[in-house]
């Protein structure tokens, strides 16, 4: 049963909710979710058979909502499939079973002395609490009671689960309506059965919903790849563990443009092409032979900003700065990007070696080049204290650049830091 509900056990294999809701419905069709239905079903019927069976409804309630709190954390965390159910669930968990029965109970408490006197108030009261009912269970499961009880905290898990979550209680409060009106024309069993068949399908569903709204939730799943996905990383693996031989055998026989030529020859495909290139990186820059980690510090740099990692890549950087203080960015807009970064976070140092990296490409009136002077300049203004320093570089940038908006530019800034012999 199980090869055939799950082909896959994860629920990153199935990202869209029409295409999982026959695996949604076969949930509790599962081996160890469908033992645990009938254990359940069973031990309910025979609690309510008589006063002396009473205990094992004190027994098996908790028990129950322990089990369906381990349901939705466990499908939060990107399982398909159901959790083992075990006695640690009861023994271990009271305060979490006792937490998630509070509203439960607070509603029947609300609604039962209602019904004997004003039955539409009742189904208002009761319908309004199916509706709220599995935000709670969701939230408590995974957030705490304290959250749980936040009407806004309610508001905002229905507002992310969308329409999905409408069907959810929708479906627990036809199940136990339909029971509740129709008891005598159902088997008891029967009617148990259903209402924790739906309780399942319900608490997956709010496990899976949470799983892929994750990021607007704030939760942190355990199972995020998909089998496709972890299987792409795994031949990445195996692509990078080649090319390290490769590379290995390139310098041990002293060959170093060999090395770098087989840096050049990366996939393209790559499913994590930065922890490829870090990796890479990582092991190249324990070598004496310091040219090829720095080639593989240009790729590394790119494959950083292509994804705007700038911490990481300012990082990276610096490294290569250590094996190398003549190391360059390949391509000024890297420098820029860099720089940038670097000056946000107030590493003045590490500005300046960039700036003055740069300065040879300022004769050549490369953009990017006068763009970081122009940064240096404003920095400078900004910090105070070098005003000459300033003024220089702004006469030099002024020789340089031929668009006459530039020259305004340099013009006022001339003016700002108190010079007013600025060239015509």
């Amino acid at each position: 049963m199980s090869r055939i509900f799950y082909q896959g056990k994860r629920l990153a294999d199935y990202p869209g909710l029409r295409s999982y809701l026959p695996q949604l419905l076969c949930y509790p069709l599962h081996f160890t979710a469908l033992c645990t239905l009938i254990l359940f079903t069973l031990m309910i019927w025979v609690g309510l058979q008589s006063l002396a069976s009473v205990v094992l409804l004190v027994i098996v309630t908790p028990w129950l909502f322990a089990y369906l709190e381990a349901v939705i954390v466990h499908s939060a965390d990107g399982e398909a499939e159901p959790p083992r159910l075990g006695a640690e669930q009861l023994l271990f968990n009271w305060g979490g079973a006792l937490k998630l029965l509070l509203v439960p109970a607070l509603i029947v408490s609300l609604w039962w002395p209602l019904w004997q006197q004003h039955a539409m108030l009742a189904a208002t009261v009761g319908s309004l609490g199916l509706f709220l009912l599995p935000a709670y269970l969701f939230l408590a499961s995974c957030f705490g009671l304290l959250t749980a009880l936040s009407p806004l905290q309610i508001g905002a898990s229905i507002l992310v689960m969308g329409w999905p979550y409408l069907i959810a209680s929708a479906a627990l409060a036809a199940s136990i309506w339909m029971v509740f009106f129709f008891v005598s024309e159902i088997a008891v069993f029967a009617s148990i059965m259903l209402v924790l068949y739906v309780l399942f399908v319900n608490a997956h569903l709010l496990g899976y919903l949470a799983f892929h709204r994750a990021d607007q939730l704030g939760l942190d799943a355990r199972v995020a790849l998909s089998l496709a996905e972890e299987q792409r990383l795994d031949d990445q693996a195996v692509r990078l563990a080649t090319k390290l031989d490769e590379v290995g055998a390139a310098l041990r026989r002293k060959d170093s443009q060999a090395a770098i030529a087989a840096l050049r020859q990366v996939p393209a495909d790559l499913v994590d092409p930065v922890a490829f290139h870090q990796s890479l990186f990582s092991a190249l820059a324990l070598r004496p032979e310091k040219i090829v980690a720095l080639e593989q510090g240009q790729r590394l740099l790119a494959a950083l900003l292509a994804e705007r990692e700038y911490a990481q890549a300012l990082a990276i950087y610096r490294q290569c700065l250590d094996l190398s203080r003549d190391f360059f960015a390949t391509g000024l807009a890297q420098l820029t990007a860099l720089a940038r970064h670097a000056l946000a976070q107030r590493e003045h140092v590490l500005f300046e070696q960039m700036c003055d990296a740069a300065r040879p490409y300022l004769q050549a009136g490369q953009t990017a080049a006068i763009e970081l002077i122009f940064l240096q300049v404003s920095d400078l203004i900004e910090r105070g204290g070098d005003d000459a320093r300033a003024r220089n570089l702004l006469l030099e940038l002024r020789v340089v650049v031929q668009d006459q908006a530039l020259k305004s530019r340099i013009d006022g800034l001339l003016r700002v830091i108190g010079t007013d012999s600025a060239p015509p």
